[in-house]
C-alpha cells in the first residue's frame, strides 16, 4: 500500500521534502521543504541517461537511483511515475532508498 508523502518523510530522520510526479516529471503532490517542480524535472531528465548506462552495464531496468553530496541527498524511486525525496547526507543511502521504495508501495 502506498503511503502519503508525509509518511514517506517520516520513515527516517533527516528527510525534509518529497514530491510525486508522473513519468514526464509533472508534479502531482508535494510535501515538506523543496522546490518540487525543479526536483522532478531533474529526475525526469536524468532517467534516460541513467537507463542507457544501466543497459550498457547489463543491470536491467532502472528502478531507483540516489545521489549523495556534501550538503544532502537526493533519492528517486520509479513506479510508473516517480517519487523524489531530498534530505540530509547519509552514511547509508541504499538503506534509505530501500525504505522509500517500500513506503512507495514496492516490496523487496
Amino acid at each position: 500500500m502506498m503511503k502519503s508523502l508525509d509518511q514517506i518523510l517520516a520513515i527516517t530522520p533527516g528527510l525534509n521534502g518529497a514530491a510525486r510526479a508522473d513519468a514526464s516529471g509533472n508534479v502531482v503532490d508535494a510535501a515538506g521543504q523543496l522546490d518540487a517542480e525543479s526536483l522532478c524535472a531533474v529526475a525526469a531528465m536524468g532517467k534516460v541517461p541513467l537507463e542507457h548506462a544501466a543497459e550498457l552495464l547489463g543491470l536491467g531496468g532502472l528502478r531507483d537511483f540516489s545521489f549523495s553530496y556534501a550538503q544532502g541527498a537526493f533519492y528517486v524511486h520509479h513506479d510508473g511515475g516517480f517519487v523524489c525525496v531530498v534530505g540530509a547526507p547519509s552514511k547509508s543511502p541504499e538503506t534509505i532508498m530501500k525504505k522509500i521504495a517500500q513506503a512507495a508501495g514496492d516490496s523487496f
